[in-house]
């Protein structure tokens, strides 16, 4: 997925920004993507890519879009003269991270003009040594105002995972409850599929809905997925 440019400075950009005779900027990652494992840590390489004429001081702050990882900038003030400029970025995830996707939003702001924003996507995996996951449907699940429709949830062990696992579901927007098959599970290295079911309000609004299922197991961090569900119309 690519880092998002929330300005008209796009961090895609590859040709020098703005031409000889303004004076523009922009910032771009060295990878639109990182991954790390809990209790790690990952660099990546921030540039500023200046016209000709820019000469000035620019800010930079970054921050997390998810509680679960920090972000540090090795300077958070740097002198812009006409050249390039690289930044060190460290992502860390915390030790009780997790699996899942995360964000870290950077922000260049400069003496005069707008600042530039950008998402870095973070991808946290757990340790291999007590991987597992846990995925949903491909497809949002149909569900009418008033009535119950169920989806299936899919933990996947490695063969050395053998554990018990605490499952969670939660709703993420209002206008639905949900119910979830086990609330606990003991896992030996073989799949296991766990049953959620939704039921809409009557008058739920139409549209999409998403349960977060949590599976924490006794050692490691939890994992989480998102189940979509369609809310329909009577």
């Amino acid at each position: 997925m690519c880092a998002r440019a929330a300005s008209t400075s796009d961090c895609t950009k590859k040709s020098e920004p703005g031409g000889e005779g303004k004076e523009t900027f922009t910032i771009s990652p060295s990878a639109n993507a990182t991954t790390v494992t809990p209790g790690a840590r990952e660099n990546v390489t921030l540039t500023i890519r200046p016209s000709r004429r820019f000469k000035q001081t620019v800010k930079l702050e970054a921050k997390p879009l998810q509680d679960g990882v920090k972000p540090s900038l090795e300077e958070k003030e740097v002198t812009v003269d006409g050249s390039n400029r690289d930044i060190k970025l460290t992502v860390a995830a915390v030790d009780s991270a997790a699996a899942g996707k995360y964000g870290i939003r950077v922000t260049a702001t400069p003496e005069k003009g707008d600042p530039t924003t950008f998402d870095l996507d973070v991808n946290v995996e757990r340790k291999r040594e007590d991987k597992f996951e846990i995925t949903g449907p491909l497809t949002s699940t149909n569900v009418t105002q008033g009535d119950s429709s169920t989806a299936t949830v899919m933990l996947r062990p490695s063969r050395e995972f053998k554990q018990t696992v605490k499952l969670e579901a939660k709703p993420l927007e209002d206008g639905i409850k949900c119910e979830i098959q086990d609330r606990s599970v003991k896992l030996n290295g073989e799949n296991r599929e766990i049953k959620l079911t939704v039921t809409a309000d009557n008058n739920a609004t139409v549209g999409k809905r998403n349960i977060r299922v949590t599976a924490t197991p006794e050692s490691g961090g939890p994992s989480y997925v998102d189940v979509t569900f369609n809310v329909k119309k009577k």
